[in-house]
């Protein structure tokens, strides 16, 4: 079982659950175009345990936004660092989170399911991408019947003309039921 977050909300531990897999994905920065600069994406995260942060924006007139990281503050980390080497073929998972690389310039409709759509974190691309979502992958001990914040990235909005700019897709929290 597992609970997909892709917006903020609580995840309320069940009685017969003492550790869940947590997978934490920031939001992807905005592409720039020409003198408009993007906007970098915020972070994402589970309660205070692990943590992803926003990829950044893509800066006029040629800098690539940098790409976000992840931590792991309780538990075992499996992986930090950032959906990079995760997005660069189609359809890409990220744990039960499925999708396609982002294309130049198209502004699209961000959504992503168990089973589909643009992965999360992904980068705006356009004339200067935005950077790529950081993750975090852990094993992390949690408390039967108690609540845990989700908080879920944005990613940076559209700030230029298509097809040269394209904004970042949100972050999302998977949390998968282990123990």
């Amino acid at each position: 079982r597992y609970q997909l977050f892709t917006a903020p909300g609580t995840f309320t531990t069940p009685s017969s659950t003492t550790q869940v897999r947590v997978t934490v994905i920031g939001g992807g920065g905005s592409g720039g175009w020409n003198s408009p600069t993007g906007q970098a994406g915020s972070t994402s995260s589970f309660s205070t345990l692990v943590s992803a942060t926003g990829g950044g924006a893509g800066v006029a007139p040629s800098t690539t936004g940098s790409n976000g990281t992840g931590t792991v503050s309780t538990g075992t980390a499996i992986m930090t660092g950032t959906v990079t080497s995760m997005i660069n073929t189609s359809p890409t998972a990220i744990g039960y989170i499925w999708g396609n690389t982002v294309t130049n310039g198209g502004v699209l409709n961000y959504t992503y399911t168990a089973t589909g759509g643009i992965i999360a974190g992904a980068y705006g691309s356009g004339s200067i991408p935005g950077g790529k979502g950081g993750v975090a992958i852990a094993i992390c001990p949690v408390t039967v019947s108690t609540a845990y914040p989700i908080t879920v990235g944005s990613g940076g909005p559209n700030v230029g003309s298509t097809p040269y700019a394209s904004p970042g897709a949100s972050g999302a929290v998977l949390v998968e039921y282990v123990g």
